[in-house]
């Protein structure tokens, strides 16, 4: 019974390493999308955050992961909402990311949306950022583990600035 409780516990609790993985899972996406054309990065964003917050712990990490995932899911509409169906895909090329394995493909933004759909991935990062810092309020074990992870997620508007 105490190994479980202990179990539960350490599922539970945030921790450096936890915390410098997902910071680092969400570093190596910046460097991958930053390699591609601005038209692909919406979706490149989407897909690799999608992926971190998947890869993320649960316990005293849910309420990042959900926050991750929601901004995901509003980066991946906004690709899809604005997608150039004239442009070809794009294969990431194997290996490109090592940190997130696994093949992926990334739809193009139309040109003349450009500007617009990278302000609008702006917000939602932002906006992610804000909710990250504001979720571990309540929270001094967890408040300065949300704060690293936000500054992460901040990190990722050098790619919308095209």
């Amino acid at each position: 019974m105490d190994t479980l409780l202990q179990h539960i516990s350490e599922e539970t609790s945030v921790s450096k390493k936890a915390t410098d993985a997902i910071v680092a899972d969400i570093r190596s996406i910046v460097a991958e999308c930053g390699r591609y054309d601005p038209v692909y990065r919406v979706d490149c964003l989407a897909q690799g955050l999608k992926e971190v917050s998947r890869r993320m712990p649960a316990g005293q990490y849910l309420g990042a992961r959900m926050i991750i995932s929601k901004a995901a899911g509003k980066l991946s509409s906004l690709a899809r909402a604005n997608a150039d169906s004239a442009q070809p895909k794009l294969d990431s090329p194997s290996g490109t990311n090592p940190r997130l394995k696994g093949k992926k493909r990334y739809t193009a933004i139309k040109k003349e949306a450009l500007a617009k759909v990278m302000k609008e991935a702006q917000a939602i990062i932002q906006e992610a950022e804000t909710q990250l810092l504001r979720s571990a309020e309540n929270s001094a074990k967890r408040q300065a583990h949300y704060q690293q992870i936000a500054t992460a997620i901040s990190s990722t508007k050098v790619l919308l600035r095209s």
